[in-house]
């Protein structure tokens, strides 16, 4: 791979995908084999419900050489939303209470005027910076227009000062306290499913 870089037929060496411990390691494996890896795409790490890649792994893998890093999902790959998502989601038969947590976090949300999707997107839209400070680049899927549309203006809202009023970012930020309390309580917070399985890894 390192050739065709040189040789200029791709831009950049990259994995993406899987829990953030296997990730690292493939980086450094990567690196042992003299291939430098250029980026680094996480799924469902860096969400209200499982904040591991700040809680750490970026670090890490800025120690490992990562020039870049990616956080995608910031809906949990859509357990973080008030259907629930899809029927194949792992976390649905992980048996680890997460799915569960997640929809007893949505009717809070509802009761408190909000939706879990607000509530996660403005914790997964906030700012997050390597060391040399690049701003991480936030991947989220959309399903049609409005949805991107939505996405944007809530990204806006969150980084983008004098877009949403004081008052109803202070109402927003005591429901994610709840939110992030709940799932504390529950034991589930900063944990994940394995994609793919164990045996797979």
């Amino acid at each position: 791979m390192s050739e065709l870089q040189a040789a200029g037929k791709i831009r950049k060496i990259g994995v993406a995908g899987y829990p953030l411990p296997v990730l690292l390691r493939l980086t450094y494996l990567a690196k042992s084999a003299g291939i430098h890896l250029d980026i680094v795409q996480t799924y469902a790490q860096q969400t209200i419900i499982n904040p591991s890649l700040t809680a750490g792994y970026l670090a890490a893998f800025e120690d490992a050489g990562v020039a870049e890093v990616t956080n995608a999902a910031p809906l949990a790959m859509g357990i973080l939303t008030s259907s629930g998502g899809p029927e194949w989601h792992p976390a649905r038969a992980a048996g680890d209470g997460i799915f569960d947590t997640c929809q007893e976090a949505a009717k809070l949300c509802r009761e408190r005027g909000t939706s879990i999707e607000e509530i996660s997107l403005n914790f997964g839209y906030k700012e997050v910076k390597m060391r040399k400070g690049n701003v991480l680049p936030v991947v989220i899927g959309c399903k049609d227009i409005s949805e991107i549309k939505r996405s944007v203006k809530q990204w806006r809202e969150v980084n983008v000062p004098g877009t949403r009023s004081a008052e109803e970012t202070e109402r927003l930020g005591k429901v994610e306290d709840e939110v992030i309390k709940l799932f504390e309580e529950r034991g589930v917070r900063g944990i994940s499913w394995s994609s793919p399985g164990e045996a797979s890894l």
